[in-house]
């Protein structure tokens, strides 16, 4: 062995380029690598003599050689370092050992190539042929075949610096090398590219969305935009054209996807092209800035590198892709649906990937049709899309560099995508992560599927990792139970950080707790209460970390913010909140009392119709309840919605976020119907009426609106037991990170009360609560040193568990926490013991599935290619979550609760059951057949109680010895407060409200017939033009005659198919009932009628010359009657009555209202003093 040489290299040489070329060269010329960090090591003579075939670099020709980098600065809080990193880092100890190896059995795969780019005995294109190794043999190095393995480990910072122990008897020209800090062994090491060569899906059974092998090269040689074909194939899925129907036109289809995407309907069918909303303009305009930045491939997309095409501070990732699978005859493909494009949230998924190569899959069977089709590779368009791992209930759909009969186009930077080999590998490699059970491994990518915004990139030496915290008697080393981590997913990020982040979003103070996404890691980081380098820098927890990286590359370096800390908003109990608290001492009249206060403050103001300045108290009114202005703030913020508050975390974090699978026909992102401008909830309908300037005490459609908006604000308030507790919080839960909390005790001070922090006991609880003990009295104490962190409960870390654990299982990765002060309540709460999952529980339900990654790839690695593939894919989808199948569970427990309460074992087994369903995905758990089928048997014959669904319950009886169920009394006292107030407002109105009556005659409103009354007076005459705009006004009359019939047939319809469920819903309310949510039924009843309104006849010439011909449609179908108006042109009408109102000189005090909503409280002050003056 020849003599050792220590080279030093300072942090600002370890610039990694050259060296790291040559270093993945040797790799590739030396073999299949694994390498870790650890102490400089030198292999024994033993170790040699041990292995004949096996020799160091000293007998190639060089001498051991050792790298020495210095340390940087060290910050106060010390951590372990990160893995690979495009800049210098933080140095580890990293070892490398060269050694020679027997050959492997005979047609085995190599274990691990180089990464992409790397120069290696390949076919051209870097393609290798199947069958070739990585391994170089002797006649093309001179040297029999080597391997690097692990040689030791190591788990800190050592001031020595970076060491790589490489023997040679001539060391190498040293460039810079980036160090290296997890590497797999050579057991765990397995790869996507070592299994099927960088080309998977390629042995996949094809599923064709839509495809043409004649059209679609003339849409690539056309630079046919990406949008523009997603809505030729809209259009031909749903059978509105065919693929020659799109030949014929398509050189008219050249051109932005903001000029020619809303077009192609009619420039494919030839029909009058329709105004474009603003809001779908913005859309286009989006989708082609993300064209460019793809093409500029300058991971631009990502964010944070400043204003891009106009836009500051731009990122991508912002327009959704939806493919919905429809079910057809048994045996049968489904039908396929391309989804109208939306622009709601942003993922970092689809920021890497870009918007277009990332595609939702959904159908029409709660996930069964997803599971059992998404196993193949999905074809549109000549591109190939594979499906991700599931998250929840949602599989999405990656593309991949591989044609399917097309030929790959640079003008749309299709040279710059990857293989899902290779997607895999930068982001979650297996090699790395292959001890993890393969079910929970592949769950692990729905990080990177969380509704998220860029908001600052971390230099990699201030990127850091930290031990956790644990119960008493546990110790890292002992693989402590959940329960018992204290700081279990809570890490630390320092004051700049935290202001560089504020600063982004313009918090008007700045949050202590940042829900995000980093270097594989999820969770809440917490401003570290020392740390005051300017230097942004960001510590991350183990029981953070969730998928083991090779290097930090750029979109790793990217904290994506989730959500941030805020003052606290109103607080409502709910039934689960109910049960517990009545089951621990509270007495059901407190509940009464509440109930009956928090309805007559509700609904109070919406019933004075008469009052000095009514319409703008209803505006605030309906506002306040509805939250009108919150959902138009967040329909503006599109993805950035929660991350700036706007927006409550659902249990599942992106859970309500996810557009509904009915909204195919209106874009939601929008918030009204495309062709009428009406918007889709009733509360905003009414609210836009208002502002026009109608009344309601002479507006049918208004004060039909509000009374129908009133009942429904009384159900939900008593069906859902929304009881409003005015002084209690929110918050989320963070660990103290002083350590000065005892055990039971809590801290929390609101950013918005000037007198401290609380002083009290009070009441906590997470939701979903299933059991007595997921609710706790604990005591919040003042700790002057705890100061700094607002609006957040921190939780002790001392004593045998965490208090989070102790709340429905939660932790503090973002968890919520309601914190109740009424003291009526808090003073009679009793807590309840904890009471574990019985022993074996889990070994008895469910089916755990422990093989790991290495386990797959060894079982894959002996397959048939075509079937290892298809093996691969099929474990990638079989984690889509029942969803049916947890609501099954759910409703079981509800019907345990009522029957035998909630303390009995078998309603305990129901909660346990439950909670173990929702993360089964996660834990690697699937349920038996035989439990399942055993618990149909036992409780599939139970229905539900009526008090937790007043529309299908049923009333049960309850055992006598536990007593009245809380619900049901809060279900009877409720409705008698209903039925009061129903009859206080119905009285109070009665000779204004409009109720529906087939009798009544239609109203009528000068101001909304005045456009077409005006072409009336001017076509009466025998001038050229009176004679020419009569002939217009026949011909207008005639077409919306035509539809006014077609309406009457629909709605006819309409209510004969709803009335075999009971429902008296029209069709123009039907869309407006629930947030949110469209029925496809609705929609095909009145949609194909307002899409044909909107079109003006083409042989009518003149009459736009003296008015806008679609207020004249407007009032001339208002003249028809006020409902068909205002189902085919609300908007138009709504804009008639404004502009009278102007013309008319009345001040509009609605309008002042829109803008003075911001100013909240004040606002409504202004209103009572502007009553009180009149």
């Amino acid at each position: 062995m020849g003599d050792n040489h220590d080279i030093e290299i300072t942090p600002s040489q370890l610039a990694y380029n050259q060296m790291d070329q040559e270093f993945w060269e040797a790799v590739s010329n030396y073999g299949p690598s694994t390498l870790t960090q650890g102490p400089p090591t030198q292999s024994s003579s033993s170790d040699t003599a041990t292995n004949s075939a096996s020799t160091s670099l000293a007998d190639v020709g060089g001498s051991a050689t050792t790298l020495v980098g210095t340390t940087p600065t060290t910050p106060k809080r010390t951590g372990r370092a990160i893995e690979f990193s495009e800049s210098p880092i933080r140095p580890v100890h990293a070892v490398l050992q060269i050694n020679h190896s027997p050959s492997r059995s005979p047609g085995s795969r190599p274990f691990m190539p180089p990464p992409s780019g790397v120069p290696s005995s390949t076919s051209p294109g870097g393609v290798r042929p199947s069958g070739t190794s990585l391994k170089r043999n002797a006649s093309e190095t001179g040297l029999p075949p080597a391997k690097i393995r692990r040689v030791s480990d190591s788990t800190g910072f050592s001031s020595r610096g970076t060491h790589i122990a490489m023997s040679r008897k001539n060391p190498p020209a040293i460039g810079a090398i980036k160090p290296i800090l997890e590497s797999p062994s050579d057991s765990e090491c397995f790869s996507l590219q070592f299994l099927f060569r960088g080309h998977h899906g390629q042995h996949l059974e094809p599923f064709i969305v839509a495809h043409c092998d004649d059209v679609q090269p003339e849409l690539d040689s056309l630079q046919i935009a990406r949008g523009v074909q997603w809505e030729l194939v809209r259009g031909i899925n749903a059978g509105e054209w065919t693929w020659d129907n799109v030949r014929l036109k398509i050189d008219q289809l050249k051109g932005t996807n903001e000029k020619v995407a809303p077009l192609v309907r009619s420039i494919i069918l030839g029909t009058a092209s329709r105004e474009c909303s603003s809001h779908e303009r913005a859309l286009w305009q989006e989708l082609d800035r993300e064209f460019k930045a793809t093409v500029e491939n300058k991971s631009r997309g990502l964010g944070l590198m400043g204003e891009f095409e106009g836009v500051p501070d731009y990122y991508g990732g912002k327009i959704q892709c939806t493919i919905r699978l429809l079910s057809t005859a048994e045996g049968e493909p489904p039908e396929v649906r391309l989804e109208p494009l939306q622009m709601t949230r942003s993922n970092h998924l689809a920021r890497e990937l870009g918007s277009v190569s990332v595609i939702a899959l959904r159908d029409d069977q709660d996930g069964a049709l997803v599971k059992e089709w998404a196993g193949r590779k999905f074809i549109l368009c000549g591109r190939t899309y594979l499906a991700l791992p599931p998250k929840s209930s949602k599989v999405y759909l990656i593309e991949t560099n591989e044609n399917f009969k097309r030929s790959p186009q640079e003008w749309c930077g299709d040279q710059w995508r990857t293989s899902y080999d290779e997607y895999i590998r930068k982001n979650n490699p297996m090699s790395l992560n292959a001890n993890q059970p393969f079910a929970k491994y592949l769950t692990r990518l729905n990080l990177y599927l969380s509704t998220s915004i860029p908001v600052l990139e971390f230099a990699s030496e201030n990127i850091l990792f930290i031990d956790d915290k644990y119960a008493t008697g546990w110790t890292k080393g002992q693989n402590p139970p959940t329960e018992t981590i204290m700081t279990d997913g809570c890490g630390f990020l320092n004051h700049a950080a935290a202001l560089k982040i504020s600063a982004k979003l313009k918090y008007e103070r700045t949050p202590v707790a940042f829900q995000g996404r980093i270097a594989g890691s999820k969770g809440m980081w917490i401003i570290d209460p020392d740390d005051e380098s300017p230097e942004p820098r960001i510590w991350i927890r183990d029981s953070q970390r969730k998928i083991r990286l090779s290097r930090l590359l750029r979109p790793q370096r990217i904290f994506d913010l989730l959500a941030a800390s805020k003052p606290s908003s109103a607080l409502h109990l709910s039934a689960q909140s109910i049960i517990i608290l009545a089951n621990n001492g509270v007495p059901s009249s407190i509940f009464s009392d509440l109930q009956e206060k928090g309805l007559r403050e509700l609904i109070t103001p919406l019933m004075d119709w008469q009052r000095p300045n009514a319409t703008a108290y209803l505006w605030d009114a309906v506002n306040n309840i509805a939250g009108v202005t919150r959902s138009r703030v967040q329909r503006l913020a599109v993805s950035a919605s929660r991350a700036l508050g706007f927006e409550k975390r659902a249990y599942d974090d992106d859970a309500n976020l996810a557009p509904d699978p009915n909204d195919a026909q209106e874009p939601a992102h929008t918030g009204k119907n495309t062709y009428s401008g009406e918007p889709l909830v009733v509360p905003e309908s009414a609210m836009d009426l208002m502002q026009a300037g109608f009344d309601p005490i002479t507006s049918p459609i208004l004060s039909k609106k509000l009374h129908s908006f009133i009942k429904s604000t009384m159900e939900a308030f008593l069906t859902r037991y929304r009881i409003p507790l005015v002084t209690s919080l929110e918050a989320y839960i963070v660990p103290d990170p002083t350590g000065l909390l005892k055990e039971g005790e809590v801290f929390y001070k609101s950013s918005r009360e000037p007198n401290g922090a609380l002083r009290e006991q009070v009441v906590i609880g997470r939701y979903p609560m299933r059991e007595s003990s997921d609710m706790q009295k604990v005591t919040a104490v003042d700790i002057p040193e705890l100061a700094q962190y607002l609006d957040v409960l921190v939780t002790s870390i001392r004593g045998s568990r965490s208090l989070a654990s102790l709340l429905a299982g939660g932790d503090t990765d973002g968890d919520e926490a309601i914190i109740i002060r009424d003291p009526d309540i808090v003073g009679l709460f009793q807590n309840q013991p904890v009471v574990p999952m019985p022993d074996g529980f889990l070994a008895k339900n469910f089916e755990r599935l422990v093989e790991t990654v290495t386990n797959f790839g060894q079982r894959l690695e002996y397959m048939p290619i075509s079937d290892a593939q298809r093996a691969f894919q099929d474990e990638v989808v079989g984690g889509l979550r029942d969803g049916k199948l947890v609501g099954k569970y759910s409703l079981f427990h509800d019907a345990a609760v009522y029957e035998w309460g909630l303390d009995d074992a078998k309603t305990r087994r129901m909660a346990h059951m439950t909670t173990t369903l929702l993360d089964a995905s996660k834990t690697g758990l699937r349920l038996k057949s035989e439990v399942k089928e055993s618990d149909d048997r036992a409780f599939g014959r139970i229905s539900r109680p009526k008090c937790f669904d007043s529309d299908k319950g049923e009333q049960k009886k309850r055992n006598p010895k536990l007593g009245s169920f809380v619900l049901d009394f809060l279900l009877t006292t409720g409705k008698a407060i209903r039925d009061e107030l129903q009859a206080e407002f119905e009285n109070s109105v009665a000779t204004h409200l409009r109720i529906e009556n087939n009798s009544e005659p239609e109203p009528k409103d000068s101001d909304l017939e005045g456009p077409y009354h005006r072409m009336v007076l001017a076509s009466v005459g025998d001038t050229p033009l009176a004679l020419v705009l009569f002939q217009d006004l026949n011909l207008l009359r005639a077409h919306i005659l035509d539809l006014r019939r077609q309406f009457n047939v629909s709605c006819q319809q309409f209510a004969r198919s709803k009335s075999k469920d009971g429902d008296p819903q029209q069709p123009w309310e039907a869309n407006q009932n629930r947030k949110k949510r469209r029925t496809k039924q609705s929609d095909s009843y009145l949609l194909p009628i307002m899409r044909e309104f909107r079109r003006t006849p083409e042989r009518i010439q003149y009459l736009h010359l003296l008015g806008n011909i679609d207020d004249i449609k407007a009032s001339y179908a208002f003249t028809l009657g006020y409902k068909f108006g205002f189902s085919m042109a609300f908007g138009n009408l709504c804009e008639i009555k404004r502009r009278a109102e102007i013309e008319r000189g009345q001040f509009n005090r609605v309008a002042v209202i829109d803008d003075a909503k911001s100013m909240g409280g004040p606002a409504r002050r202004l209103f009572k003093h502007m009553g009180d003056q009149e």
